[in-house]
């Protein structure tokens, strides 16, 4: 991910109308037929501006997507509860602070774009939030990190498809079931019959006896 012009005002404003014209473009056309030279026209800078903040019009939307990561990374350093569903209310409302680029992105198929520098960003964020505590030094660590961060990829490319509706608590009640579900605390099959009405509760204990 460049960093290019990083703190530069001047360059600031100018990705501002790149991704301002790249947006506009991508409510109109595919975005595998928008051209940098009718982009950098759009959004009315020169293709050397272009190309000094940007290696691809790929770059634009990752760089779009990582400042609402990078909320995300803040809200994560302030916060005392590191658990699952707790990460989750904090990603997604980073993410739905954006959400109606996101959900471009999704109509666009681009969704890859964004959930390939969450794949590459959340093992670092554990890192610096571990520390020293003795009670994540295991072997066990990595694999339990590559299969919550293979999930969070997953559950947002899912909210992203469904046009970001679902919101930021939304998503981790979903997560926080699914982790009371993964550790054996809920029986998945009486969980079933306890949202049934109490006659379909009854008559489906008649079966069981």
């Amino acid at each position: 991910m460049s960093a290019k012009n990083k703190g530069n005002r001047k360059a600031w404003d100018s990705k501002q109308r790149i991704e301002g014209a790249l947006l506009h473009l991508m409510a109109e056309k595919p975005f595998r037929d928008i051209t940098v030279q009718e982009l950098v026209m759009v959004a009315g800078v020169s293709r050397r501006t272009f190309y000094r903040n940007y290696s691809a019009k790929e770059e634009v939307i990752e760089q779009r997507f990582l400042r609402a990561w990078d909320a995300y990374r803040e809200a994560v350093a302030r916060s005392t509860d590191l658990s699952l569903p707790a990460l989750a209310q904090l990603l997604f409302t980073a993410m739905a602070a954006d959400a109606e680029f996101l959900s471009l992105v999704a109509r666009q198929r681009l969704v890859h774009l964004c959930t390939r520098e969450v794949e590459a960003r959340l093992p670092y964020l554990f890192e610096q939030r571990r520390g020293t505590d003795p009670a994540t030094e295991s072997n066990n660590v990595a694999y339990a990190l590559t299969f919550s961060t293979g999930g969070f990829v997953w559950v947002l490319a899912r909210w992203l498809a469904e046009g970001a509706s679902r919101s930021p608590a939304d998503v981790a009640a979903a997560v926080r079931y699914f982790v009371t579900l993964a550790s054996g605390a809920m029986d998945p099959a009486r969980e079933v019959i306890d949202q049934l009405p109490a006659v379909l509760r009854r008559q489906s204990g008649r079966m069981t006896e």
